[in-house]
């Protein structure tokens, strides 16, 4: 007698019980997002109360004055509404869902993931992105950005939160119309040339210089630099702008420095060139002011250094000091390198040696006044608006000068 065994296959595996507070949360949302659906169909937004709505909210000072941001990317300035503006209006348009969720966090890996979603209800128009947020802050060390991995709960949710809300004014911006934004921008821009405060445009000239001296050290100089034109003839709307970046510093989204680049005048350098040269005797030095052609460019660095080319050249000539160059001279001269686009080896030593009049094989053989004197010239080279052709017109000058003087 034979028995016959038959064995099963393994059974797949089930699924983990769902526990019953999940399943009727899920049905919760689901009949949520039915109900909403509903009611936006059976009373659609009124459109023309929508616009009343939206130019009585953008004639509010509170509102225009956080409607814009800036920021520097690639040497470009960007400006664009804020995700304050954005949610204004998509509450102001109505039948608008929208929002943002941490889908997913691992503290191990360094990085979460997160939903930025908007959708109107009314015409079923949805857009949605998802990024994934590295929990890292960009922070600036000697001139070079590096990334500082964050370790504090509040720090990544503030990078989260800061990733996703830029995403969500985009999935906001692509679901209302854009004639809707564009007329809310240029009400908000009205509202900020003419606030309503009782100021005449010289008042809020006055105003707004004030404030960015005493908050940020910017003098009316680089203010005038910025809007293109002498304090005198600013609009109303000039200064609308430079209460927009004013706005974007407090906010970090931009750098007083990239908002207002430092130039060096023409005076300026040469003054500062014949201070740190040899000295000279009191009747040399008279003749050489004199001798100083006059309308140079106030905006080109290089214009000026070839000007003073002879006075540059003699603050390299040996004077005795022997000692060499610190560590923290060697550091800065390389990054001035850097902010030239200097990168290679062989090319930095091209360049010092051109500079100190004389072959060096490694940067520790400046010394302390040599390298004093390169710092001086990249220091004035690196605050042109064009700092590497700036530095060619000047290795030019200097390379054209050795030649001459090799017998």
């Amino acid at each position: 007698m034979s028995t016959t065994i038959d064995i099963a296959p393994p059974a797949a595996p089930m699924a983990p019980r769902l526990g019953q507070g999940t399943a009727i949360e899920q049905s919760r949302a689901v009949a949520q997002v039915q109900a909403a659906v509903l009611v936006a169909r059976q009373w659609p937004r009124n459109v023309q109360a929508a616009i009343r709505a939206m130019q009585e909210a953008c004639a509010r000072p509170s509102l225009a004055k956080t409607a814009f941001y800036e920021y520097k990317r690639g040497g470009q300035t960007v400006q664009g509404p804020t995700i304050k503006l954005l949610q204004e209006l998509g509450r102001i348009w109505g039948n608008l869902d929208f929002g943002m969720a941490e889908l997913s966090i691992d503290h191990s890996v360094g990085q979460s993931e997160m939903l930025a979603f908007a959708w109107d209800l009314e015409s079923n128009s949805r857009f949605s992105q998802i990024v994934i947020v590295q929990h890292v802050r960009d922070k600036t060390v000697n001139g070079a950005k590096v990334a500082e991995q964050l370790q504090d709960r509040r720090d990544v949710y503030e990078v989260n939160t800061s990733n996703a809300a830029r995403r969500l004014r985009e999935c906001i911006r692509r679901v209302i119309p854009d004639w809707f934004l564009e007329e809310a921008t240029q009400r908000c821009y009205a509202t900020l040339e003419n606030p309503g405060d009782g100021l005449t445009v010289a008042q809020r000239v006055a105003r707004v210089t004030r404030g960015f001296e005493n908050a940020w050290g910017v003098d009316v100089r680089r203010l005038e630099a910025r809007v293109g034109k002498p304090v005198a003839d600013w609009t109303a709307r000039d200064v609308a702008q430079l209460e927009v970046a004013g706005n974007s510093i407090k906010e970090g989204n931009l750098t007083v420095e990239d908002a207002f680049p430092q130039r060096v005048t023409a005076a300026e350098v040469a003054s500062t060139t014949k201070a740190k040269a040899a000295p000279q005797k009191p009747a040399e030095a008279s003749a050489s002011v004199a001798e100083e052609p006059p309308g140079v460019p106030a905006d080109n660095v290089a214009e000026v250094v070839r000007e003073e080319l002879a006075g540059l050249q003699d603050k390299f000539a040996p004077n005795g000091e022997k000692a060499p160059a610190t560590q923290q001279q060697l550091k800065k001269v390389h990054t001035l390198l850097t902010a030239c686009q200097v990168s290679d080896r062989a090319e930095r030593l091209e360049t010092i040696s051109l500079i100190v009049r004389q072959r060096v094989t490694s940067s520790s053989d400046l010394t302390r006044a040599e390298a004093a004197g390169v710092i001086d010239l990249l220091e004035r080279i690196s605050q042109d608006e064009n700092p590497v052709n700036a530095l060619d017109i000047v290795l030019a000058e200097f390379a054209s000068a050795d030649a001459q003087d090799t017998p």
